[in-house]
Formats: structure tokens, C-alpha cells, sequence
């Protein structure tokens, strides 16, 4: 048995050291776009925030009616069709509203009129930062312009590299875990020295540290894999998928739900939101309406914090199709349903977040070291070679 766990145990180092000279890169990128990404929405909103209304100015907000308010947009940027909306509770913030073919825009919520847009240094920062971190900043391929070098294989090293870095935390664990576990062995191994250096140093820092950050970073590297692998996502959270909806149109030119019917009804289901994404149903080019679920997007000040509820309805009766609410979903449901904010730490709030941006900062320590003892160890094996020549 101590033979077979020898063995075990050779295997996994090896296989650790290899995966991590392979991976160690983008698994830095990984590590230090995560942690400058943490805290986007707080920078953002202290050194580059969105344009805001005065009291004064949010006083003569007329109430929401989404009838009026697409009809009025349409009409004073004529030639643009709006195919979402997004407005906030807090009359003070402006709709940001989407065009086809073209940005997001912010628009005065009681004149309408554009309101400053213009992406300054920061909002590049995070945006480039954002692309690093979910495809290598891979530029992308169109059909007229295919390149070998686009987003689908950035993604594709992404995910793999996250499957990799999950192996690495867990081959870790087996490979720190001492033969007898006791206190004074245990502090030995997960106490973070700061008055050691070179070899001694970075041996330590790659064990305590590995320990400490295992959980948070095997959680975002889990979280990681279930947004990029929709198999990995149904074997996580068993029994959550959704069944497709599917919608027949009552005649070929029947017209679409009044939106007006459709915000009543989402302020049914959910009276406390703070927010909320609305797509228009999209049309043909003749103008029908393509017999699609109509998707609304909400958020309210629920916790743990959901990225959202999703919504569905029937484009032509406005009739709530599906409405997965926190209370009526199973576990699994709720914990796919958080994937997207437990991978960034959000879930659980701004503690989340520091816990989410040192584990960050942590795996770049881990990097690092595990580079310098991969270095020290190949110093030591070349010098007892040329000693033995």
C-alpha cells in the first residue's frame, strides 16, 4: 500500500510540474485579469461613472411606460430601431439603449436626448482586461475575414487552461497533505513565513499559500469550466436545465404583445427590482415577428446576488411563460443560477469580491513560485550532472 501510494505520489508531482510549466502563463493571465476585474463596477463608478440626472432633473421623469418611451426614441433617431432597454428604479439614471448595428447609448430619461458616452481610460482598461481574461484578447472572425488566431480558440485555451489549473489545485491538496497529520506538522506546512528567502522562501510561500487559496480558487476554476462547458454545467447542477420553449404564432402577420402589458406583468412577479434589461422581439425583414420567447432581464437587491432573473414570455399574448424565481428553485437550479457570481465573488458581496481578488493575487504568487522551484530544481539537476562527468 505505501509502495502503490509512492507511486500515486510520483505520478501527481510530476504530472503537477508539467501541467503547471504548460499552463503556468495563462494561468497568470488568468490570475492577474481576475484580480484587476474583481473590483471593475467600484472603480468604475468612483473614477469613471455613467452620467447621472440632477434631483431636479429626476423629479420631472414621468413614470416608466415602455410603449411610450421606445415609440418616443424611434421617433427622435429615426432610421434606428431600438432592440433593448435597460432602466433603473432610481430615476436618476439614464436608459442605456441599444441599436442594431450599433453601441449602446445613454439617452436623457425625460428629454430623451443622447447623453455622454465616450469610453474613457479606465472603461478600456477593464474592457481589454475582460477580453484577456475570457479569450486571450482574441480578435474576431468574420466569414470575410477568417483568421486562424480568433476568439474561438482563445476561448477554447481558456477553458482547457482552467481545467488544468483545477487539476493543479487538486493534485496540490494530494501532494501537501503529510503522511501524519498533526497540529505541529500542520502549522509547519500552512504558516506563511515572511522572514524566509530564495529556496526555503519559495517552497513555503508555494505550500501555505496553495493551502489557503485551494477552496476559492478550485471554486472560480469549477464555476470557470461550467461557463465554458455546458456538459460540465448539467454534470454540475443535475436536473436544472431548462426545456425549450416553443412558441407558435397564432396567424403570420399577428402583432407583437404591447410592451406596456409586459413591464405590468414583470412588476407582478418581481415588485422589488432594481433594474431591468428589455429586448424588443425581433422581426424578419418583412416585418413579421419571428415566433421567438420574449427575454426580460431583472435584478433586484436579492442576496446572495443572482447576475439576474430571467424572465420569459410569449411574444404575442405577453403570457409568463417561465419565471425560475429564487424561492421556487430547487438547490441545484439556485446554485446554477449563481455560477456566474460565485466564479467572480459577487455572490456573497463586496467580502466576496476580496476573497475572490486575493485568490487571485495568490495564484500569481503560486505561479511564480512554482516557476522558481521548477528553475531551482533544474540548477541543482544540471550541477550534479557535470559534477558526475
Amino acid at each position: 500500500m505505501a509502495r502503490l501510494r509512492q507511486q500515486l505520489r510520483s505520478v501527481l508531482f510530476w504530472g503537477h510540474l508539467i501541467c503547471g510549466l504548460v499552463a503556468g502563463a495563462v494561468i497568470a493571465i488568468l490570475c492577474f485579469t481576475g484580480a484587476v476585474l474583481a473590483f471593475e463596477d467600484e472603480v468604475l463608478a468612483w473614477v469613471e461613472p455613467p452620467p447621472q440626472l440632477s434631483q431636479a432633473e429626476a423629479a420631472e421623469v414621468r413614470p416608466f411606460h415602455p410603449t411610450t418611451v421606445i415609440g418616443r426614441i424611434e421617433s427622435l433617431h429615426p432610421g434606428d430601431r431600438v432592440t433593448s432597454l435597460r432602466f433603473y428604479r432610481d430615476p436618476r439614471r439614464p436608459y442605456w439603449v441599444s441599436f442594431r448595428d450599433q453601441p449602446t447609448r445613454y439617452l436623457h430619461p425625460g428629454t430623451f436626448a443622447m447623453m455622454e458616452n465616450e469610453r474613457g481610460a479606465w472603461r478600456k482598461f477593464f474592457s481589454f482586461n475582460l477580453s484577456l481574461h475570457r479569450q486571450l484578447a482574441a480578435p474576431r472572425s468574420s466569414a470575410k475575414e477568417a483568421r486562424w488566431w480568433n476568439r474561438n480558440l482563445g476561448n477554447r485555451i481558456i477553458a482547457i487552461t482552467t481545467g488544468v489549473f483545477l487539476f493543479l489545485c487538486l493534485s496540490g491538496l494530494w501532494l501537501w497533505w503529510p503522511r501524519r497529520m498533526n497540529w505541529r506538522t500542520f502549522r509547519q506546512l500552512a504558516r506563511v513565513r515572511l522572514d524566509l528567502r530564495g529556496l526555503k522562501r519559495d517552497w513555503n510561500w508555494h505550500n501555505a499559500l496553495g493551502f489557503w487559496m485551494l477552496l476559492p480558487l478550485a471554486v472560480m476554476c469549477l464555476t470557470g469550466l461550467a461557463i465554458s462547458f455546458e456538459a460540465v454545467r448539467n454534470a454540475i447542477y443535475p436536473g436544472s436545465t431548462e426545456a425549450p420553449v416553443e412558441i407558435i404564432a397564432p396567424s403570420p402577420d399577428a402583432p407583437a404583445a404591447s410592451p406596456d402589458l409586459v413591464f405590468e406583468r414583470i412588476t407582478e412577479v418581481v415588485p422589488d427590482w432594481t433594474y431591468m434589461i428589455f429586448y424588443l422581439p425581433r422581426l424578419r425583414e418583412d416585418g413579421t415577428l419571428i415566433p421567438r420567447p420574449l427575454t426580460i432581464y431583472t435584478r433586484d437587491a436579492s442576496w446572495p446576488t443572482a447576475p439576474y432573473t430571467t424572465l420569459r414570455f410569449n411574444p404575442y399574448s405577453g403570457e409568463l411563460l417561465r419565471a425560475p424565481l429564487w424561492e421556487t428553485l430547487s438547490p441545484s437550479q439556485a446554485m446554477r443560477v449563481l455560477n456566474d457570481t460565485l466564479h467572480t465573488g459577487e455572490a456573497f458581496g463586496v467580502i466576496g469580491k476580496a476573497v475572490a481578488s486575493l485568490s487571485c493575487v495568490g495564484g500569481l504568487i503560486l505561479v511564480y513560485t512554482g516557476f522558481a522551484l521548477t528553475w531551482r530544481r533544474w540548477r541543482r539537476f544540471r550541477s550534479r550532472r557535470r559534477a558526475s562527468a
